[in-house]
């Protein structure tokens, strides 16, 4: 069962205001000129960065007139972009006072001390009156709360009832097993990561109405390309989510990468006849199309037919199969993007 404080003491840094500071200095920054964009690969703790930040503040209704809570505010990073970019109140909450407290003085650092509160408080007992606040929204948090039911229904209890609610987590798309150690947990039993299912419960048992779902995992997927490839080329930089994740931040970039792919869409292509019957049941999408189902994928896993080992026909000829889903040189430099081909495999 995840512990409230182990998951404060999983987060806890010492002196990690200076820490930061030290990082902004070494890449040049001057000190009484900070801004919020400067603090960005540092303080927006999630996937996407602040373009994960951007799509879920894009959702809330802002104005300048919105008083806004962040659920897990971490250091601030999301609650100072709202506040700098739609002028609105926002208060955050967060279970690791070493995360306040430097969201705190960053805060201070960077003018915004008037319209960011930050508070150190649980997500299950929030310390606000019923429908407090005219937005709420949480960026990966769930995964270190397992009361998903209770979660739910404090976000519910302090919104107002016509507000908007915007939940942007680390979900399961299938019950698959996980390797640790994850940005958010070292180990299994600090972790509650859960199904989707699992969250639209609780958010309708709460009294939520769900009106809009969307799947953000190529997002994810190509944001941990970008970053291990900019690691592997430059290293390590002197502001970066190293400083929040600690010594073994690259096995847990690793590790979470790993999970998206797990989560990856599926799309078979080929002629009806090599399709099974009930591959959709498995969340599978089909396409007959070769060109179509190209320009869509980002990785294509390529089979050859042993037609020798056949014993029944299950298309007219060699040669209309090549046709229509042989890919070759000519089929690649058509598509307008680049994909990843896998070797071919045998099908029989």
């Amino acid at each position: 069962m995840v512990n409230e404080v182990r998951v404060s003491e999983h987060y806890s840094r010492k002196n990690l205001f200076k820490i930061i500071k030290q990082g902004l200095i070494q890449e040049g920054v001057d000190l009484d000129l900070v801004s919020p964009e400067d603090l960005s690969s540092v303080d927006e703790f999630h996937i996407g960065g602040i373009e994960g930040t951007r799509f879920v503040s894009d959702k809330l209704g802002l104005s300048s007139m919105s008083k806004v809570l962040d659920i897990g505010c971490g250091i601030g990073g999301p609650a100072r972009f709202i506040a700098e970019t739609y002028k609105s109140s926002v208060t955050g909450i967060d279970l690791t006072a070493s995360y306040v407290k430097a969201g705190v003085a960053l805060n201070e650092l960077v003018g915004l001390s008037g319209k960011v509160n930050l508070l150190t408080a649980s997500a299950l007992e929030m310390p606000f009156c019923d429908n407090h606040f005219d937005a709420t929204y949480m960026i990966h948090v769930g995964m270190n709360i397992a009361n998903k039911k209770q979660l739910m229904s404090e976000a519910f209890r302090v919104t107002k009832p016509d507000g908007f609610f915007v939940l942007y987590d680390v979900m399961k798309l299938e019950d698959v097993d996980i390797e640790y150690p994850l940005p958010w947990a070292d180990k299994k039993s600090e972790s509650a990561v859960e199904l989707i299912s699992n969250y639209e419960s609780a958010l309708e048992n709460a009294g939520f109405h769900i009106v809009e779902k969307e799947n953000k995992t190529k997002f994810a997927i190509t944001f941990f390309q970008n970053m291990i490839a900019n690691t592997k080329k430059n290293g390590p930089t002197p502001l970066g989510l190293h400083l929040l994740m600690g010594d073994n931040t690259s096995k847990k970039i690793s590790n979470i990468f790993a999970l998206q792919l797990q989560g990856a869409e599926v799309k078979v292509c080929g002629p009806t006849t090599l399709i099974p019957k009930y591959i959709t049941s498995l969340g599978v999408t089909v396409e007959t199309n070769l060109k179509k189902a190209l320009e869509w994928c980002d990785v294509a896993n390529v089979l050859r037919v042993q037609h020798e080992r056949m014993d029944v026909k299950y298309f007219p000829s060699t040669r209309e199969y090549t046709q229509l889903f042989g890919i070759n040189q000519q089929v690649l430099d058509s598509l307008d993007k680049n994909i990843v081909i896998m070797h071919p495999g045998p099908i029989n």
